[in-house]
């Protein structure tokens, strides 16, 4: 709460039931969040997303939705509260953050890497050895 009060948030659980603790954890906080899974209704899903685009919506929780294939510019904090050893699963959820969003002001991204997937992965810009797996070069 203290670092990403006004930062619109994408936050990535393990499972359904940590998605849904978190996100009534953060509304005990003050944070106005849902939570959302692949059971939740296309409409129900899309209707959260603007109301996350158009400032309704403080936060989303989710397991396994919005690792790829979402586009949310304005997105300034990912939460991570899963840990993978998956390098592209690790860039995905970062990347769900770093879309440059100049009309909403967004100057960086705050990512909360709950999973330790940096100490394990590296930062998301490290430069890399890709022959090697993507390695971070040091």
């Amino acid at each position: 709460q203290r670092h990403a009060q006004g930062r619109p948030t994408i936050a990535f659980a393990p499972n359904k039931n940590v998605s849904r603790t978190l996100s009534d954890a953060l509304a005990t906080l003050g944070a106005r969040s849902v939570h959302l899974d692949g059971h939740t209704r296309k409409k129900e899903r899309e209707q959260a997303v603007e109301a996350l685009r158009n400032g309704d919506l403080d936060v989303i929780t989710n397991c396994g939705l919005f690792i790829e294939g979402f586009d949310a510019p304005l997105v300034s904090c990912v939460l991570i509260c899963t840990s993978t050893l998956s390098l592209t699963k690790w860039l995905q959820m970062v990347g769900r953050g770093m879309r440059v969003s100049p009309q909403s002001g967004k100057q960086d991204l705050l990512v909360l890497d709950h999973g330790s997937c940096a100490h394990r992965l590296g930062l998301p810009d490290a430069d890399r050895d890709w022959f090697r797996g993507g390695v971070p070069l040091t």
